[in-house]
Protein backbone atom coordinates (compact mmCIF):
# COMPACT_ATOMS: atom_id res chain seq x y z
CA UNK A 1 0.00 0.00 0.00
CA UNK A 2 1.34 3.40 -1.06
CA UNK A 3 1.37 5.92 1.47
CA UNK A 4 -0.10 9.34 0.70
CA UNK A 5 1.99 12.33 0.33
CA UNK A 6 2.49 14.84 2.98
CA UNK A 7 0.20 17.95 2.31
CA UNK A 8 2.16 19.87 4.26
CA UNK A 9 5.45 18.61 2.77
CA UNK A 10 4.04 19.04 -0.72
CA UNK A 11 3.03 22.85 -0.18
CA UNK A 12 6.59 23.28 0.79
CA UNK A 13 8.30 21.86 -2.02
CA UNK A 14 6.45 24.15 -4.61
CA UNK A 15 5.67 27.19 -2.18
CA UNK A 16 6.72 29.30 -5.04
CA UNK A 17 4.25 28.17 -7.23
CA UNK A 18 1.47 28.39 -5.16
CA UNK A 19 2.28 31.58 -4.14
CA UNK A 20 2.69 33.17 -7.38
CA UNK A 21 -1.11 31.27 -8.57
CA UNK A 22 -2.62 32.60 -5.15
CA UNK A 23 -1.11 36.39 -6.52
CA UNK A 24 -2.42 35.84 -9.95
CA UNK A 25 -5.73 34.86 -8.96
CA UNK A 26 -5.93 37.83 -6.55
CA UNK A 27 -4.88 39.97 -9.74
CA UNK A 28 -7.68 38.51 -12.04
CA UNK A 29 -10.60 38.97 -8.59
CA UNK A 30 -9.57 42.64 -8.53
CA UNK A 31 -9.04 43.24 -12.11
CA UNK A 32 -11.45 41.55 -14.30
CA UNK A 33 -13.69 44.12 -13.80
CA UNK A 34 -11.77 46.31 -15.79
CA UNK A 35 -12.27 44.39 -18.92
CA UNK A 36 -15.10 46.44 -19.86
CA UNK A 37 -13.39 49.93 -19.07
CA UNK A 38 -14.16 52.11 -22.41
CA UNK A 39 -11.05 54.09 -23.16
CA UNK A 40 -10.91 57.41 -21.27
CA UNK A 41 -9.69 60.93 -23.36
CA UNK A 42 -5.57 60.13 -22.46
CA UNK A 43 -5.43 56.83 -23.58
CA UNK A 44 -7.41 57.52 -26.18
CA UNK A 45 -4.83 60.18 -27.42
CA UNK A 46 -2.46 57.14 -26.94
CA UNK A 47 -3.74 54.70 -28.87
CA UNK A 48 -4.49 57.14 -31.72
CA UNK A 49 -0.48 57.67 -31.71
CA UNK A 50 0.31 54.09 -31.14
CA UNK A 51 -2.15 53.53 -34.10
CA UNK A 52 -0.34 56.38 -36.45
CA UNK A 53 3.01 54.17 -35.98
CA UNK A 54 1.17 51.21 -36.67
CA UNK A 55 0.15 52.67 -39.79
CA UNK A 56 3.57 53.80 -40.97
CA UNK A 57 3.20 57.52 -39.81
CA UNK A 58 5.71 59.18 -37.60
CA UNK A 59 5.13 60.66 -33.37
CA UNK A 60 5.30 64.66 -33.36
CA UNK A 61 5.50 64.80 -37.34
CA UNK A 62 1.74 63.30 -38.25
CA UNK A 63 0.80 63.09 -34.43
CA UNK A 64 1.52 65.97 -31.95
CA UNK A 65 2.15 65.34 -28.40
CA UNK A 66 4.30 66.68 -25.48
CA UNK A 67 5.39 63.22 -24.23
CA UNK A 68 8.09 60.98 -24.74
CA UNK A 69 7.80 58.45 -27.11
CA UNK A 70 7.98 54.95 -24.71
CA UNK A 71 4.20 54.77 -23.92
CA UNK A 72 2.79 55.23 -27.72
CA UNK A 73 5.34 52.49 -28.85
CA UNK A 74 4.17 50.39 -25.93
CA UNK A 75 0.45 50.86 -27.05
CA UNK A 76 1.38 49.98 -30.26
CA UNK A 77 2.27 45.98 -28.97
CA UNK A 78 -1.27 45.24 -27.93
CA UNK A 79 -2.93 47.28 -30.57
CA UNK A 80 -0.50 45.44 -33.23
CA UNK A 81 -1.58 42.00 -31.82
CA UNK A 82 -5.13 42.46 -31.07
CA UNK A 83 -6.22 44.84 -33.61
CA UNK A 84 -5.98 49.13 -33.86
CA UNK A 85 -9.59 49.53 -32.79
CA UNK A 86 -9.59 46.77 -29.48
CA UNK A 87 -9.85 48.21 -26.22
CA UNK A 88 -10.11 44.57 -24.77
CA UNK A 89 -6.62 43.87 -26.16
CA UNK A 90 -4.96 47.21 -24.03
CA UNK A 91 -7.23 46.16 -20.98
CA UNK A 92 -5.42 42.57 -21.40
CA UNK A 93 -2.19 43.98 -21.62
CA UNK A 94 -2.61 46.34 -18.94
CA UNK A 95 -3.22 43.36 -16.68
CA UNK A 96 -0.56 41.83 -17.58
CA UNK A 97 1.30 44.75 -16.90
CA UNK A 98 0.03 45.00 -13.25
CA UNK A 99 0.96 40.99 -12.96
CA UNK A 100 4.11 41.91 -14.22
CA UNK A 101 4.33 44.86 -11.10
CA UNK A 102 3.41 42.10 -8.94
CA UNK A 103 5.96 39.73 -9.77
CA UNK A 104 8.62 42.33 -9.30
CA UNK A 105 7.32 43.29 -5.91
CA UNK A 106 7.51 39.93 -4.98
CA UNK A 107 10.80 39.11 -5.75
CA UNK A 108 12.58 42.10 -4.74
CA UNK A 109 10.56 41.73 -0.96
CA UNK A 110 11.31 38.00 -1.08
CA UNK A 111 14.51 38.62 -1.06
CA UNK A 112 14.89 41.44 1.84
CA UNK A 113 12.03 39.74 4.20
CA UNK A 114 10.42 36.84 3.33
CA UNK A 115 7.76 34.83 0.88
CA UNK A 116 5.13 35.60 3.09
CA UNK A 117 5.89 39.48 3.04
CA UNK A 118 6.44 38.73 -0.32
CA UNK A 119 2.93 37.58 -1.07
CA UNK A 120 1.39 40.36 0.95
CA UNK A 121 3.15 42.58 -0.64
CA UNK A 122 2.39 41.82 -4.31
CA UNK A 123 -1.25 41.57 -3.16
CA UNK A 124 -0.72 45.02 -1.61
CA UNK A 125 0.56 46.17 -4.66
CA UNK A 126 -2.33 44.57 -7.11
CA UNK A 127 -4.87 46.49 -5.06
CA UNK A 128 -2.97 49.63 -4.10
CA UNK A 129 -2.88 49.73 -7.48
CA UNK A 130 -6.73 49.40 -9.00
CA UNK A 131 -7.35 51.87 -5.41
CA UNK A 132 -5.33 54.34 -7.35
CA UNK A 133 -5.68 53.65 -11.20
CA UNK A 134 -9.30 53.34 -12.57
CA UNK A 135 -10.89 54.46 -15.29
CA UNK A 136 -8.46 56.87 -17.07
CA UNK A 137 -5.12 55.61 -15.76
CA UNK A 138 -4.79 52.22 -15.84
CA UNK A 139 -2.94 53.13 -19.64
CA UNK A 140 -0.42 55.98 -18.33
CA UNK A 141 3.25 56.37 -18.32
CA UNK A 142 2.86 55.32 -14.53
CA UNK A 143 1.75 52.27 -15.08
CA UNK A 144 4.15 50.13 -17.17
CA UNK A 145 7.26 52.01 -15.84
CA UNK A 146 6.26 50.08 -12.29
CA UNK A 147 8.44 46.62 -13.45
CA UNK A 148 11.23 48.29 -14.80
CA UNK A 149 11.56 50.52 -11.61
CA UNK A 150 11.43 47.95 -9.13
CA UNK A 151 13.81 45.39 -10.94
CA UNK A 152 16.07 48.05 -11.49
CA UNK A 153 16.71 47.89 -7.65
CA UNK A 154 16.10 44.73 -7.53
CA UNK A 155 19.22 43.45 -10.12
CA UNK A 156 21.82 46.09 -8.37
CA UNK A 157 24.33 44.46 -6.17
CA UNK A 158 26.79 45.58 -4.08
CA UNK A 159 28.26 42.57 -3.56
CA UNK A 160 28.95 38.83 -5.53
CA UNK A 161 29.12 37.22 -8.33
CA UNK A 162 28.30 39.24 -11.77
CA UNK A 163 27.59 43.08 -10.01
CA UNK A 164 29.28 44.72 -12.44
CA UNK A 165 27.09 42.88 -15.43
CA UNK A 166 23.84 43.57 -13.06
CA UNK A 167 24.84 47.18 -12.36
CA UNK A 168 24.74 47.68 -16.14
CA UNK A 169 21.66 45.60 -16.41
CA UNK A 170 19.53 48.05 -13.53
CA UNK A 171 21.26 50.96 -15.31
CA UNK A 172 19.16 49.84 -18.16
CA UNK A 173 15.72 48.89 -16.37
CA UNK A 174 16.06 52.54 -14.61
CA UNK A 175 16.75 54.56 -17.69
CA UNK A 176 13.42 52.59 -19.43
CA UNK A 177 11.99 54.15 -16.30
CA UNK A 178 12.47 57.60 -17.14
CA UNK A 179 12.23 57.18 -20.64
CA UNK A 180 8.64 56.83 -19.88
CA UNK A 181 8.63 59.58 -17.06
CA UNK A 182 11.54 62.44 -17.13
CA UNK A 183 10.58 62.77 -13.39
CA UNK A 184 11.65 59.46 -12.19
CA UNK A 185 15.50 60.49 -13.02
CA UNK A 186 15.30 61.31 -9.11
CA UNK A 187 14.95 57.59 -8.03
CA UNK A 188 18.98 57.60 -9.68
CA UNK A 189 19.81 58.61 -6.13
CA UNK A 190 18.36 55.17 -4.76
CA UNK A 191 21.39 52.80 -6.08
CA UNK A 192 23.97 55.17 -4.13
CA UNK A 193 21.98 54.74 -0.88
CA UNK A 194 22.32 51.35 -1.81
CA UNK A 195 25.99 51.32 -2.09
CA UNK A 196 25.86 53.02 1.27
CA UNK A 197 23.15 51.05 3.00
CA UNK A 198 24.42 47.41 2.41
CA UNK A 199 28.46 48.01 1.88
CA UNK A 200 30.18 44.89 3.97
CA UNK A 201 33.77 45.13 4.84
CA UNK A 202 35.55 44.30 1.87
CA UNK A 203 33.44 47.33 -0.14
CA UNK A 204 35.55 49.80 -1.32
CA UNK A 205 34.78 53.64 -3.00
CA UNK A 206 36.44 52.53 -6.26
CA UNK A 207 34.10 49.54 -6.65
CA UNK A 208 30.96 51.85 -5.90
CA UNK A 209 31.77 54.17 -8.64
CA UNK A 210 32.49 51.92 -11.45
CA UNK A 211 29.79 49.88 -10.72
CA UNK A 212 27.47 53.56 -10.05
CA UNK A 213 29.20 54.15 -13.32
CA UNK A 214 28.17 50.95 -15.10
CA UNK A 215 24.61 52.02 -14.07
CA UNK A 216 24.77 55.61 -15.50
CA UNK A 217 25.88 53.80 -19.01
CA UNK A 218 22.64 52.01 -19.02
CA UNK A 219 20.77 55.07 -17.81
CA UNK A 220 22.15 57.00 -20.69
CA UNK A 221 21.73 54.18 -23.10
CA UNK A 222 17.96 54.11 -23.05
CA UNK A 223 17.41 57.68 -23.17
CA UNK A 224 20.34 57.82 -26.59
CA UNK A 225 17.95 54.68 -28.15
CA UNK A 226 14.68 56.69 -28.28
CA UNK A 227 16.52 60.03 -29.65
CA UNK A 228 17.83 58.18 -32.53
CA UNK A 229 14.68 56.03 -32.84
CA UNK A 230 13.37 59.75 -33.88
CA UNK A 231 16.55 60.53 -35.44
CA UNK A 232 15.68 57.79 -37.58
CA UNK A 233 12.38 58.72 -38.12
CA UNK A 234 13.11 61.92 -39.02
CA UNK A 235 10.99 63.81 -36.14
CA UNK A 236 13.71 64.88 -33.91
CA UNK A 237 13.28 68.28 -35.07
CA UNK A 238 9.67 68.20 -34.42
CA UNK A 239 9.95 66.73 -31.00
CA UNK A 240 12.83 69.71 -29.87
CA UNK A 241 10.24 72.17 -31.17
CA UNK A 242 7.51 70.93 -29.10
CA UNK A 243 9.35 70.73 -25.90
CA UNK A 244 10.56 74.57 -26.68
CA UNK A 245 7.48 75.55 -27.68
CA UNK A 246 4.94 73.94 -25.84
CA UNK A 247 6.31 71.82 -22.99
CA UNK A 248 8.78 75.00 -21.35
CA UNK A 249 6.32 77.27 -21.25
CA UNK A 250 3.52 75.30 -19.86
CA UNK A 251 5.60 74.55 -17.23
CA UNK A 252 6.36 77.80 -16.36
CA UNK A 253 3.27 78.15 -16.17
CA UNK A 254 1.83 76.00 -14.05
CA UNK A 255 4.57 76.65 -11.49
CA UNK A 256 3.39 80.55 -11.74
CA UNK A 257 -0.26 79.97 -11.98
CA UNK A 258 -1.35 82.21 -8.90
CA UNK A 259 -1.43 79.65 -6.38
CA UNK A 260 1.02 79.76 -3.30
CA UNK A 261 3.58 77.32 -3.87
CA UNK A 262 3.24 75.19 -0.28
CA UNK A 263 -0.62 75.03 -1.34
CA UNK A 264 -0.37 73.56 -4.90
CA UNK A 265 1.92 70.86 -3.43
CA UNK A 266 0.76 70.25 0.05
CA UNK A 267 -3.11 70.43 -0.63
CA UNK A 268 -3.10 67.19 -3.13
CA UNK A 269 -0.35 65.91 -1.16
CA UNK A 270 -2.79 65.49 1.44
CA UNK A 271 -4.94 64.34 -0.24
CA UNK A 272 -3.19 61.16 -1.68
CA UNK A 273 -2.41 60.98 2.11
CA UNK A 274 -5.24 60.27 3.18
CA UNK A 275 -6.65 58.24 0.54
CA UNK A 276 -3.50 55.73 0.42
CA UNK A 277 -3.46 55.49 4.71
CA UNK A 278 -3.94 52.03 4.14
CA UNK A 279 0.15 51.46 2.68
CA UNK A 280 1.16 54.60 4.31
CA UNK A 281 0.74 53.47 7.77
CA UNK A 282 2.18 49.97 7.54
CA UNK A 283 4.78 51.43 5.32
CA UNK A 284 5.76 53.51 8.00
CA UNK A 285 5.60 50.86 11.17
CA UNK A 286 7.63 48.71 8.50
CA UNK A 287 10.16 51.63 8.66
CA UNK A 288 10.49 51.59 12.91
CA UNK A 289 10.17 47.52 13.03
CA UNK A 290 13.03 47.69 10.33
CA UNK A 291 15.56 49.71 13.00
CA UNK A 292 15.21 47.39 15.78
CA UNK A 293 14.90 44.41 13.75
CA UNK A 294 17.90 43.91 12.08
CA UNK A 295 15.94 45.20 8.70
CA UNK A 296 17.32 48.28 8.82
CA UNK A 297 19.25 48.73 5.56
CA UNK A 298 15.78 47.41 3.27
CA UNK A 299 13.17 49.36 5.23
CA UNK A 300 15.69 52.56 4.87
CA UNK A 301 15.96 52.05 1.17
CA UNK A 302 12.49 51.40 0.09
CA UNK A 303 11.40 54.28 2.77
CA UNK A 304 13.88 56.28 1.09
CA UNK A 305 13.14 55.56 -2.52
CA UNK A 306 9.37 56.20 -1.40
CA UNK A 307 10.28 59.57 -0.71
CA UNK A 308 12.01 60.40 -3.86
CA UNK A 309 9.12 58.83 -5.77
CA UNK A 310 7.12 61.82 -4.08
CA UNK A 311 9.78 64.42 -4.48
CA UNK A 312 9.44 63.38 -8.75
CA UNK A 313 5.45 63.93 -8.26
CA UNK A 314 6.20 67.48 -6.59
CA UNK A 315 8.91 68.16 -9.27
CA UNK A 316 6.34 67.61 -12.28
CA UNK A 317 3.68 69.70 -10.08
CA UNK A 318 0.87 67.45 -11.79
CA UNK A 319 -1.32 65.70 -9.06
CA UNK A 320 -3.70 63.41 -10.46
CA UNK A 321 -4.57 60.55 -9.03
CA UNK A 322 -2.39 58.04 -11.53
CA UNK A 323 1.05 60.22 -11.10
CA UNK A 324 1.09 58.54 -7.58
CA UNK A 325 1.61 55.17 -9.01
CA UNK A 326 4.68 56.12 -9.00
CA UNK A 327 5.00 55.30 -5.50
CA UNK A 328 3.71 52.42 -5.16
CA UNK A 329 6.00 49.68 -5.44
CA UNK A 330 7.87 51.31 -2.54
CA UNK A 331 5.46 50.73 -0.62
CA UNK A 332 3.81 47.81 -0.82
CA UNK A 333 7.15 45.61 0.07
CA UNK A 334 7.16 48.08 3.22
CA UNK A 335 3.10 47.47 4.23
CA UNK A 336 3.75 43.96 3.25
CA UNK A 337 6.52 43.35 6.17
CA UNK A 338 4.47 45.39 8.37
CA UNK A 339 1.59 43.41 8.20
CA UNK A 340 3.78 39.77 8.15
CA UNK A 341 5.16 40.96 11.19
CA UNK A 342 2.01 41.78 12.81
CA UNK A 343 0.93 37.99 11.74
CA UNK A 344 3.69 36.56 13.56
CA UNK A 345 3.47 38.63 17.06
CA UNK A 346 -0.23 36.90 17.03
CA UNK A 347 1.48 33.09 17.07
CA UNK A 348 2.40 33.72 20.44
CA UNK A 349 -1.78 34.08 21.40
CA UNK A 350 -4.05 31.08 21.95
CA UNK A 351 -5.78 29.84 18.64
CA UNK A 352 -8.98 32.12 19.76
CA UNK A 353 -7.22 35.12 20.51
CA UNK A 354 -5.02 35.06 17.10
CA UNK A 355 -7.62 34.59 15.03
CA UNK A 356 -9.60 37.50 17.01
CA UNK A 357 -5.78 39.52 16.64
CA UNK A 358 -5.93 38.38 12.80
CA UNK A 359 -9.36 39.59 11.83
CA UNK A 360 -9.25 43.12 13.79
CA UNK A 361 -6.01 43.45 11.77
CA UNK A 362 -8.00 42.71 8.52
CA UNK A 363 -10.93 44.77 9.70
CA UNK A 364 -8.60 47.76 10.71
CA UNK A 365 -6.89 47.52 7.22
CA UNK A 366 -10.76 47.35 5.36
CA UNK A 367 -12.06 50.55 7.58
CA UNK A 368 -8.83 52.32 5.88
CA UNK A 369 -9.26 50.86 2.31
CA UNK A 370 -12.93 51.17 2.48
CA UNK A 371 -13.08 53.10 -0.61
CA UNK A 372 -11.91 51.01 -3.00
CA UNK A 373 -13.49 48.26 -1.50
CA UNK A 374 -16.27 50.10 -2.67
CA UNK A 375 -15.39 50.29 -5.99
CA UNK A 376 -14.65 47.27 -6.95
CA UNK A 377 -17.94 46.22 -5.26
CA UNK A 378 -19.98 48.41 -7.83
CA UNK A 379 -17.66 47.89 -10.73
CA UNK A 380 -18.52 43.76 -10.14
CA UNK A 381 -22.21 45.40 -10.17
CA UNK A 382 -22.09 46.84 -13.65
CA UNK A 383 -19.78 43.73 -15.07
CA UNK A 384 -22.56 41.34 -13.79
CA UNK A 385 -25.07 43.20 -15.72
CA UNK A 386 -22.86 43.80 -18.62
CA UNK A 387 -22.32 39.73 -18.76
CA UNK A 388 -26.12 39.06 -18.06
CA UNK A 389 -27.06 41.73 -20.78
CA UNK A 390 -29.40 43.83 -18.13
CA UNK A 391 -27.23 46.70 -19.94
CA UNK A 392 -25.60 47.69 -23.26
CA UNK A 393 -21.66 48.68 -23.42
CA UNK A 394 -22.76 52.14 -24.06
CA UNK A 395 -24.37 52.11 -20.85
CA UNK A 396 -20.86 51.07 -19.21
CA UNK A 397 -19.07 53.73 -21.41
CA UNK A 398 -21.64 56.55 -20.19
CA UNK A 399 -21.53 55.66 -16.67
CA UNK A 400 -17.66 55.90 -16.43
CA UNK A 401 -17.48 59.50 -19.08
CA UNK A 402 -20.80 61.19 -19.38
CA UNK A 403 -19.78 62.78 -22.72
CA UNK A 404 -18.47 59.37 -24.45
CA UNK A 405 -22.40 59.59 -26.03
CA UNK A 406 -21.62 62.46 -27.81
CA UNK A 407 -18.31 61.40 -28.64
CA UNK A 408 -20.61 58.40 -30.31
CA UNK A 409 -23.07 60.57 -31.66
CA UNK A 410 -20.54 63.11 -33.32
CA UNK A 411 -19.04 59.72 -35.32
CA UNK A 412 -22.81 58.15 -35.91
CA UNK A 413 -23.47 61.42 -37.56
CA UNK A 414 -20.54 61.14 -39.52
CA UNK A 415 -20.75 57.91 -40.99
CA UNK A 416 -24.34 58.66 -41.86
CA UNK A 417 -23.90 61.42 -43.72
CA UNK A 418 -20.58 60.96 -44.99
CA UNK A 419 -18.91 58.07 -47.26
CA UNK A 420 -16.26 56.21 -45.51
CA UNK A 421 -13.52 57.53 -47.09
CA UNK A 422 -15.07 61.38 -46.23
CA UNK A 423 -12.17 62.81 -43.92
CA UNK A 424 -12.89 64.50 -40.59
CA UNK A 425 -11.41 66.91 -38.10
CA UNK A 426 -12.12 67.60 -34.34
CA UNK A 427 -11.06 71.23 -33.04
CA UNK A 428 -11.04 70.39 -29.38
CA UNK A 429 -9.27 68.00 -26.89
CA UNK A 430 -11.30 64.83 -27.65
CA UNK A 431 -9.05 62.19 -29.79
CA UNK A 432 -11.61 59.67 -29.17
CA UNK A 433 -13.99 60.29 -32.42
CA UNK A 434 -10.46 59.58 -34.32
CA UNK A 435 -10.29 56.48 -32.20
CA UNK A 436 -13.39 55.18 -32.99
CA UNK A 437 -13.65 56.29 -36.76
CA UNK A 438 -10.19 55.66 -38.11
CA UNK A 439 -9.63 57.63 -41.35
CA UNK A 440 -6.87 59.71 -42.06
CA UNK A 441 -5.71 62.72 -39.63
CA UNK A 442 -5.95 65.51 -41.63
CA UNK A 443 -3.50 67.49 -39.31
CA UNK A 444 -1.10 66.35 -36.96
CA UNK A 445 -2.95 68.75 -34.21
CA UNK A 446 -5.35 66.29 -33.46
CA UNK A 447 -6.17 67.62 -29.90
CA UNK A 448 -5.81 71.58 -29.82
CA UNK A 449 -4.39 72.96 -26.48
CA UNK A 450 -1.32 72.77 -29.28
CA UNK A 451 -3.03 75.92 -31.40
CA UNK A 452 -4.75 77.40 -28.57
CA UNK A 453 -2.56 77.54 -25.53
CA UNK A 454 -1.35 81.09 -24.84
CA UNK A 455 1.93 80.26 -25.61
CA UNK A 456 1.64 77.99 -28.80
CA UNK A 457 3.86 80.17 -31.30
CA UNK A 458 1.52 81.18 -34.08
CA UNK A 459 3.29 79.27 -36.90
CA UNK A 460 1.23 76.12 -35.40
CA UNK A 461 -2.22 77.92 -36.04
CA UNK A 462 -1.09 78.21 -39.64
CA UNK A 463 0.06 75.10 -40.11
CA UNK A 464 -3.08 74.05 -38.93
CA UNK A 465 -5.33 75.74 -41.08
CA UNK A 466 -2.76 74.97 -43.99
CA UNK A 467 -3.31 71.36 -43.55
CA UNK A 468 -7.20 72.37 -43.50
CA UNK A 469 -6.97 73.95 -46.66
CA UNK A 470 -4.88 71.25 -48.66
CA UNK A 471 -7.05 68.84 -47.32
CA UNK A 472 -10.64 70.21 -46.86
CA UNK A 473 -12.23 67.54 -44.91
CA UNK A 474 -15.57 66.81 -45.50
CA UNK A 475 -16.37 67.48 -41.49
CA UNK A 476 -14.78 69.72 -39.13
CA UNK A 477 -16.22 69.63 -34.82
CA UNK A 478 -15.93 72.19 -32.88
CA UNK A 479 -16.45 71.45 -28.94
CA UNK A 480 -17.77 73.41 -26.42
CA UNK A 481 -17.18 73.63 -22.83
CA UNK A 482 -14.08 71.92 -22.93
CA UNK A 483 -12.12 74.43 -20.24
CA UNK A 484 -8.34 73.49 -19.81
CA UNK A 485 -7.04 76.40 -18.08
CA UNK A 486 -3.35 74.19 -16.99
CA UNK A 487 -3.39 73.35 -20.08
CA UNK A 488 -3.29 76.30 -21.93
CA UNK A 489 -3.26 79.12 -20.11
CA UNK A 490 -6.79 80.43 -20.77
CA UNK A 491 -10.59 79.98 -19.52
CA UNK A 492 -11.85 79.88 -22.96
CA UNK A 493 -13.32 76.47 -24.34
CA UNK A 494 -12.73 75.65 -28.30
CA UNK A 495 -15.52 77.26 -29.34
CA UNK A 496 -14.98 80.44 -27.42
CA UNK A 497 -11.11 80.00 -28.56
CA UNK A 498 -12.54 79.82 -32.16
CA UNK A 499 -15.18 82.27 -32.73
CA UNK A 500 -12.65 85.11 -30.89
CA UNK A 501 -9.19 84.37 -30.74
CA UNK A 502 -8.89 82.01 -33.89
CA UNK A 503 -10.26 83.82 -37.12
CA UNK A 504 -8.70 82.27 -39.55
CA UNK A 505 -10.54 79.09 -38.40
CA UNK A 506 -13.62 80.55 -38.25
CA UNK A 507 -13.62 82.17 -41.70
CA UNK A 508 -12.77 78.83 -43.23
CA UNK A 509 -15.51 77.15 -41.08
CA UNK A 510 -17.99 79.77 -42.52
CA UNK A 511 -16.78 80.24 -46.14
CA UNK A 512 -17.02 76.21 -46.42
CA UNK A 513 -19.32 74.58 -44.02
CA UNK A 514 -23.14 75.03 -42.94
CA UNK A 515 -23.86 73.13 -39.18
CA UNK A 516 -25.56 70.01 -38.82
CA UNK A 517 -25.82 68.79 -35.76
CA UNK A 518 -25.02 70.55 -32.07
CA UNK A 519 -25.18 67.86 -29.51
CA UNK A 520 -24.14 70.43 -26.79
CA UNK A 521 -20.39 68.82 -26.76
CA UNK A 522 -20.07 69.57 -30.28
CA UNK A 523 -21.28 71.65 -33.69
CA UNK A 524 -20.67 69.03 -36.82
CA UNK A 525 -20.19 71.28 -39.61
CA UNK A 526 -20.46 69.45 -43.19
CA UNK A 527 -18.83 71.12 -45.99
CA UNK A 528 -21.51 69.14 -48.60
CA UNK A 529 -24.61 70.27 -46.80
CA UNK A 530 -26.90 73.05 -48.04
CA UNK A 531 -29.29 73.78 -45.39
CA UNK A 532 -28.18 74.84 -41.30
CA UNK A 533 -29.93 72.55 -39.62
CA UNK A 534 -28.48 73.18 -36.30
CA UNK A 535 -27.38 76.45 -34.59
CA UNK A 536 -23.63 77.02 -35.63
CA UNK A 537 -21.36 78.67 -33.21
CA UNK A 538 -19.94 82.51 -33.37
CA UNK A 539 -23.80 83.81 -34.43
CA UNK A 540 -23.54 87.54 -34.54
Amino acid sequence: MVASADPSRVFAGHRRLYLSLGAMAFLLFWGLPSLILPLSTDEAIYAVGARTVLRGGELYRDFWDIKPPLTYLTYVVPLGIGGADSVLALRLFNLLAIGAGMAVVFALTARFFSDRAALLAACLYCFGYFGVAWFGHQGEAESYMAAPLLLAFAAYRVRGAGVYRMALVAGLLLGIAIAYKPTAALLALGLPAMELLFRQQDWTPRAAVERLALAAVGVLAVQAAWVAYLLAVGTWADFVDIQRNYTLPYNDYRWLAGTPLWRSILDPTGGWLVNSAYLIVPAWIAVMLGLFRGKRQPTLLLGGLALLAVLSVWWQGKYFDYHWLIVLPFLAPLAGYAFDQAIDLTRSLARGDAYLARGLLAAGFIVLAIWPVLRTYDAYGLLLDRTLGNISQQTVENHYLAEYEANVQLVDQIREQGDPDDSFYVFGFWALPYFLEERPLPARFITNASVRSTWSPESWRQELIDDLERVRPRFVAVAAGDHQPWLTGTYQASDQFMCDSFPELRRFIEENYHAIMNNGLFVLYDAEATLHSAAPRCVA
